[in-house]
Parts: structure tokens; sequence; C-alpha cells
């Protein structure tokens, strides 16, 4: 069995649950924004990384990972080139990830800067990758007949003045519709959250708002059937509604109560 699991967001008592609901053999794919904001970041990112090691997990990189490596990426350019600009860089992309959510995930390491990055955070960030493909051949980085293309927020491709990668990691829905590479039938994104799982041309939307509504959604790829997906939606502790969006077309699923 193949699993896509929408964003968690340091939900890891939810994903305790889903891991719990499925067949042990089952392999997993984590659309990104597994950290920031929630309350369990490391125990989350824990869960993915082990799953990833035992070749049951396959990870793809959200806006908030890509928020995290920033501050790394600049300081390691940094001490390469000792180019001041690099270092202030650095600076200010570490307090956007920490004012976008990722003071949740400092708090729990007990604080670190730029300079002391903890070594299973970064282990973790660099697994990501900018998108996937589901089909007959399983999980491959290439289309295939008949797939499922998996990414953040929308389908990567060049657009305006974003490139494919930023496509992937940070645009909008309704900044669509967005072409699919020949042979794929739907896209899965996270991203951008709502309340219920919906559908928007051919893009599938599964953000639902975890975070806050305590709503994580997974969607079965096995067997993916376009014309109707099999789609659970996690209902674990609420906290609020939070911001949320309306969008697209409702589609239908079997709510899990835990």
């Amino acid at each position: 069995m193949i699993v896509c699991i929408g964003d968690l967001h340091g939900r890891y008592d939810i994903l305790e649950q889903i891991l719990r609901h499925y067949p042990e053999d089952t392999h997993y794919v984590f659309l990104g924004d597994v950290i920031d904001r929630g309350p369990q970041n490391r125990a989350a990112m824990k869960a993915v990384t082990e799953l990833h090691q035992q070749g049951r997990a396959t990870l793809i990189r959200g806006n908030h990972e890509e928020m995290a490596l920033m501050p790394y990426r600049h300081y390691q350019k940094y001490l390469e080139s000792k180019n001041m600009r690099e270092y202030q860089q650095a600076f200010e992309s570490f307090r956007n990830w920490r004012e976008a959510g990722g003071e949740t995930v400092i708090r729990e390491y007990e604080r670190f800067t730029i300079e002391n990055y903890p070594e299973d955070l970064l282990e973790y960030l660099q697994l990501g990758r900018i998108a996937m493909f589901s089909g007959p051949e399983g999980i491959t980085d290439y289309p295939q007949q008949g797939s499922v293309l998996l990414s953040h927020a929308a389908p990567p491709h060049a657009r305006g003045n974003y490139s494919p990668e930023d496509v992937a990691l940070w645009i909008r829905p309704y900044e669509g519709p967005f072409p699919l590479p020949e042979g794929v039938i739907m896209s899965i994104h996270g991203h951008t959250p709502t309340l219920e799982p919906v559908m928007f041309g051919k893009h599938l939307f599964i953000d639902t708002g975890g975070y806050n509504t305590g709503r994580i959604c997974c969607v079965r790829l096995d067997g993916f059937d376009p014309q109707s997906p099999e789609i659970k939606v996690f209902q674990g502790a609420m906290r609020k509604t939070g911001k949320l969006h309306h969008f697209g077309r409702p589609v239908q699923y079997q709510t899990v109560r835990l």
C-alpha cells in the first residue's frame, strides 16, 4: 500500500495514529510542511526520517522546509566567500523562518542559531524532493503513463518570474490551472489549507489545516482511481479553525475520529 499524507505541521499526535491505522508495510509520501507551528516537530521529524531510512517513506519538500534551509545555505556561502551580504541574508532568512512558524522548532531544541543547526534537523531537511510520481511502477522521480504527480504547492513548471521549483513550493492554486507532464492524469498537493480536500481542475489539494483543525488528510495511491480516490481525513484534537481557503470542489472522503 502507498499512502500520501498532507501537511502535518508538528502534529505528531495525529501522525502516530495514522501510522497505526495502515498496514505495517505501507509506504508513505509526505507532501511537505512536516514541521513548524505545531507542538511536536522533533517527534514528527524523527518518525518521518526513520521511515525514510527503512525505505518506507518518500519526502516532498514544503515551503516551511525550504524556509528552514535558507539560513543554513546562506551561512555556508558566507563561510566559503566571507561575503557579508550572505551573512546578512542568513540572519534575515532565519528571522523570517522564525516568524513563519519556525519558532516552535527552535524552542524544542532549546534554541540554536545559524552557526549551529542541529544535525538531525539538517538530515531531515535535506531529504525532501521537489516532485515525485506515483503510478504502475510505484514511486519514481519521472512521469509514468497514468501516474499522479506529487508536490507541495503545485506542479513544477516555469511561470512568469517563478522557477519550476518556486512554483512547486510557494504558488497558490488560484494562480492555476497548471500544466501536467505527458502521461500524468492528476496531481496532489498540500500547502493551501482548506477544511476538506478539494479538486481544482486536475489537481487535488489535501492540506486540511491540521495544525489548527486537527484534521490530517491521507490519499491511497496504489490502484489510484481519479474518479473515486480513496481519501481519509483523520480527526484529532482541534485548536481552532484558523485561516482556511475556499476554492474548488469538495471530494468524498471518510472521517476517522481519533
